[in-house]
């Protein structure tokens, strides 16, 4: 059974260890070096949910205080980065665009499906606490699709950002 604390780590765990490649980075290869800085704290803005509803999905009870607290604060956070990654200004190069395009739609699909998914687990564990199995596998069910997503993500990250001259680890 999948549960959040799987998700936590996964998020562009692909491409945390970014180097320039080559004399001096491009503009683009700056650009990229910068917004993927911000997405690191990806992993923590979902981070807290995976601890608070760790017992829940192990059968026991979720304090329902740290959920709401982590729910609003975990929100906040993705809105935050993903404002982050829009704020940085984007150079004129082609491939520098396709990348903004590219790690912009990340942070959108983080904020509206991914953490509308945590949110909907949350809202599962807050009406059945602690949960029936019925439950557990609904949850898990949601959740699913997110790890396969995210994983894609980031495979479509990782090569356009080889394609802006960083060598990818």
């Amino acid at each position: 059974m999948l549960s959040i604390r799987s998700l936590t780590g996964l998020a562009l765990s692909a491409i945390l260890l970014v180097t320039m490649s080559g004399c001096g980075p491009s503009p683009g290869a700056e650009y990229a070096v910068k917004t993927l800085e911000i997405t690191h704290r990806i992993p923590g803005s979902v981070q807290g949910w995976g601890m608070v509803l760790d017992p829940w999905f192990k059968g026991g009870q979720v304090n329902l205080e740290d959920l709401a607290r982590t729910k609003t604060m975990g929100n906040e956070s993705m809105k935050q980065i993903r404002d982050a990654v829009y704020a940085v200004e984007v150079p004129s190069d082609p491939k520098a665009k396709e990348f903004a395009e590219l790690v912009q739609g990340y942070c959108d699909w983080q904020v509206e499906t991914f953490i509308g998914t945590l949110n909907e687990v949350s809202e599962l564990a807050e009406q059945e606490n602690p949960a029936s199995l019925p439950t557990l596998q609904k949850a898990s069910a949601l959740l699913q699709p997110l790890e396969d997503a995210e994983q894609e993500w980031v495979k479509k990250i990782n090569a356009q950002a080889k394609k802006l001259g960083l060598q990818v680890k």
